[in-house]
């Protein structure tokens, strides 16, 4: 398993928030991983590089979280070495131990969750990745469904019903 996949997918399709990509010019850096012996360890190291440390603080705590669950999900106390599984983490000075604790900090982030689910709807929707413009118009919908409390069918509902759905603000365009 790999924290840094896991942490990039939570940010990407959880949190709407995807992390930069490693500069092209930068060749990737093999850190010293000599004498570790868990992934958190090894990630560390890696962290001890300057050009990668930045990036990796945002992404690793996420993954690590999950580290209870082996590459098919099945749950974990320890790896195959027979080391313990290390699954704390911290975010924005929120920490957690376990992925249970973790849920609770992404809970606390359900205003951004919302905005990355009514704008990866959007983005299946319209076929296309949405524009500064048309993200703006996701944002409001998930704010209101969110304010409103309403639930995902209305959602749904909410994101047929909008001018960007049908295409309103295309004709408008095309009309002028």
């Amino acid at each position: 398993t790999s924290p840094v996949v896991r942490g990039v997918w939570i940010l990407e399709n959880i949190l709407g928030d995807p992390p930069s990509p490693p500069p092209a010019d930068v060749e990737p850096i093999e850190p010293d991983v000599r004498g570790s012996t868990t992934i958190p360890e090894m990630l560390a190291k890696h962290r001890d590089v300057e050009s990668c440390r930045d990036c990796h603080q945002g992404i690793d705590p996420w993954g690590f979280g999950l580290e209870h669950f082996n590459a098919v999900g099945e749950f974990r106390n320890e790896y195959r070495n027979g080391q313990p599984v290390d699954a704390r983490g911290s975010i924005a000075g929120s920490a957690f131990s376990n992925s249970e604790e973790m849920k609770r900090v992404l809970v606390g982030r359900s205003d951004q969750f919302a905005r990355a689910l009514t704008a990866k709807l959007f983005t299946f929707a319209l076929g296309h990745p949405l524009s500064v413009g048309e993200k703006i118009d996701s944002d409001d919908i998930a704010l209101a469904n969110a304010r409103d409390e309403k639930g995902f069918k209305d959602l749904i509902v909410a994101i047929c019903q909008s001018s960007l759905f049908r295409g309103a603000n295309t004709l408008e365009l095309a009309q002028h």
